[in-house]
C-alpha cells in the first residue's frame, strides 16, 4: 500500500490531480473493506489508516475537499477507526 501511496503523491506532485484524487479515492475504499472484511488485526488497520489520514490532511490544499471528505466523513467505518473504537 505504501508504494501504491508513493506513485499517488508522485502523480499529485506532477500535476495528474485527477488521477491522484481517483487513486486516493480507490485506497479508502480499499481500506474500507479491509475494515469490513477483519482480516487484520485492528492495531494494523489503526496504524495504516492513521497514516493515511495524516497524508490525506497534509495534501488536502492540492487534492481538494472531495477526498478530505470521503475520507473524514463519508466512511462511518473509517470514523471508527480514527476514533480507535473497536470494531
Amino acid at each position: 500500500m505504501k508504494n501504491y501511496r508513493k506513485t499517488l503523491m508522485a502523480h499529485l506532485e506532477s500535476g495528474y490531480i485527477d488521477y491522484a484524487q481517483d487513486g486516493y479515492s480507490t485506497l479508502i475504499k480499499i481500506i474500507e473493506d479491509e475494515i469490513a472484511l477483519k482480516k487484520h488485526s485492528i492495531e494494523k488497520i489503526q496504524r495504516i489508516t492513521l497514516e493515511l489520514g495524516i497524508e490525506i490532511n497534509q495534501i488536502k490544499p492540492k487534492i481538494g475537499n472531495k477526498i478530505f471528505n470521503q475520507f473524514f466523513k463519508g466512511s462511518s467505518l473509517i470514523r471508527s477507526v480514527l476514533n480507535l473504537k473497536n470494531l
